[in-house]
């Protein structure tokens, strides 16, 4: 089956948009981020997390089916999609996405990802008094959504360059665009 976008899913900061762009340019895809397709329905000056904070989980999750969808059915060239990382709670999205392309489940080990994202702060999404408590249950169900909801796994490799991983995925998503199916790595 030759697949007409393909999307990447995975756990906040799992590299889904950074990598989105860079093996996009590689392989000579467009890409488009889904929270930039998001934004684009909201008010002007509004942000996805004030919109979300605001309306609700469910208000937003509506938002991401309509501007995902959106997309799709308009003419586009063959895209690279980043989705947000909740994705995979929002099951009328992965359905849609999962009809239109290649799901790509970029794996990453729950300490890196749990690192990345305390960078900065502790995140709302977190429980500031257990952030890790609360992070590593975040982790398990959505490792085991994505696992499970995706047409491909990828664990991507434990680099600092960027471009180790943009080489790697480039090597799998050829064989994948290729026919491959339902595997993981």
């Amino acid at each position: 089956m030759v697949h007409t976008d393909i999307f990447f899913c995975g756990i906040k900061h799992s590299g889904k948009s950074t990598l989105g762009r860079l093996v996009s340019r590689r392989v000579g895809l467009s890409w488009r981020d889904a929270d930039n397709l998001v934004k684009a329905l909201l008010p002007p000056g509004d942000t996805i997390r004030s919109f979300y904070r605001r309306e609700g989980a469910g208000a937003f999750q509506n938002k991401e089916v309509k501007a995902v969808g959106g997309f799709l059915s308009s003419p586009h060239p063959q895209t690279i999609v980043s989705m947000g990382g909740g994705a995979c709670d929002n099951a009328p999205l992965m359905e849609a996405i999962s009809q239109k392309g290649l799901t790509v489940y970029l794996s990453v080990p729950e300490e890196t990802l749990y690192g990345r994202v305390v960078r900065d702060g502790i995140p709302p999404f977190l429980d500031a008094t257990r952030p890790r408590e609360s992070f590593h249950t975040l982790y398990l169900r959505r490792d085991a959504l994505y696992g499970k909801l995706c047409s491909l796994v990828v664990h991507l490799p434990d680099t600092p360059d960027v471009e180790d991983s943009v080489r790697y995925l480039e090597k799998i998503l050829q064989g994948a665009r290729n026919g491959a199916q339902h595997i993981r790595h």
